[in-house]
């Protein structure tokens, strides 16, 4: 499994030694997976020396470990086999993290705790450190988290009472958790991370599309069907209007609607973009939609800010918090005909929303530096 000793210095470090431990973040086997978990990750490595302790089932039937580094963080895949023998080397390869030290840990830091709230007994049995908790898991507040097993239920609400912090992305997960879970849980809100310097205006980029619309697709949870539907309706109005939608899930479905609908020449279809590549769509579009039945603060909004474009989002989940009327058009999520509504509105008034005021507000709140603050400031009231 490769060399887990540390050569760390016995000196009292000025920053933070943090384990992080996810069960999602992007790899080999699922490339955008936990991409947000990867952001806040790179985030707080800004202030402290992060280890990465990622695991994922493998697709194969043996156990795989990968060391990584990038940028300023490192740590390592595990690839675990399949079945109970794959369980029990994921189990004891964090033992092996946590005896050895490696690396110095003065904290620990989870992600998505309905999959990682086992690793919290093995962290206060044998580490004995303050453990923190960023969360952005929707199965609060849609019901999943009722579908667990009853016994998994009852070992969450069980681990939440040893963590030391929780760190929901909104106000509003916050709420669900603490109604969910039945503890009165220590929350301190910390939003999704921003790269401004990816996410930025650029200059000399055509406007080809009126709306861009990027997610999973995911037809139940993001709902690009009822926005293709409703744009339809758009189109009967203002027919040069012009969509772009796509992301990391399958377009056959939406293309095949797009051509019912008879809106196919409106409609540009992408699929899986890099940062980068998000960015440039971002820039050639005037305005995001989303239309989600549930979510949390999802990072696309505050990443079509940073690139000076508004938002057209339905009202769940603690997108309320940051959207306000300067920064877009809040809808019923139950009401599919105000979202044609909001995207004629916008077309008559683009005007208003000013790329700059946009910019400007996801880097006050959103950006690396803001968000890695709030991190340091955290790690730093727990290990007091």
């Amino acid at each position: 499994m490769g060399s887990l000793s540390s050569t760390a210095s016995a000196n009292i470090k000025k920053r933070p030694g943090v384990l992080w431990i996810t069960p999602w973040y992007p790899c080999r086997l699922h490339s955008t997976l936990g991409n947000f978990v990867k952001r806040h990750a790179e985030v707080a490595s800004q202030h402290s020396e992060i280890f990465v302790f990622h695991y994922y089932k493998n697709s194969k039937r043996a156990t795989e470990i990968e060391f990584f580094s990038e940028s300023h963080l490192s740590g390592v895949h595990m690839y675990y086999a399949p079945g109970f023998f794959g369980k029990i080397q994921l189990f004891f390869l964090l033992i092996r993290l946590l005896l050895k030290r490696y690396p110095p840990t003065d904290l620990v830091h989870l992600n998505v705790f309905h999959e990682s709230y086992w690793t919290v007994f093995l962290v206060k049995w044998l580490l004995k450190k303050p453990i923190l908790c960023i969360e952005h898991w929707t199965g609060y507040h849609n019901g999943n988290f009722y579908k667990l097993p009853l016994w998994k239920q009852r070992l969450m609400r069980w681990a939440a009472r040893y963590i030391n912090e929780f760190q929901p992305v909104s106000r509003h997960l916050s709420q669900a958790m603490e109604s969910t879970l039945k503890v009165n849980l220590p929350t301190y809100v910390v939003p999704n991370a921003v790269n401004v310097e990816v996410f930025k205006q650029l200059p000399g980029v055509q406007k080809k599309y009126d709306f861009i619309h990027l997610s999973t697709l995911d037809l139940i949870h993001k709902r690009p069907n009822v926005i293709l539907r409703q744009f339809s309706k758009v189109l009967q109005v203002y027919p040069k209007a012009i969509m772009a939608m796509g992301g990391d899930g399958d377009c056959t479905p939406l293309i095949k609607l797009a051509e019912e609908l008879g809106i196919r020449g409106s409609v540009t279809f992408f699929g899986e973009l890099s940062a980068q590549e998000v960015s440039v769509y971002f820039n050639a579009s005037r305005c995001l939609v989303l239309y989600s039945m549930y979510e949390n603060f999802p990072c696309v909004i505050p990443e079509a800010w940073a690139c000076g474009i508004p938002v057209i989002s339905s009202d769940v989940g603690g997108i309320k918090e940051w959207l306000t009327a300067e920064q877009g058009i809040l809808v019923n999520s139950a009401e599919e005909h105000d979202l044609a509504k909001a995207m004629k509105y916008f077309l008559e008034n683009a005007e208003k929303y000013v790329p700059e005021a946009l910019r400007a507000y996801s880097s006050t709140y959103f950006s690396y530096a803001s968000v890695g603050r709030e991190i340091l400031s955290r790690y730093q009231h727990l290990m007091r």
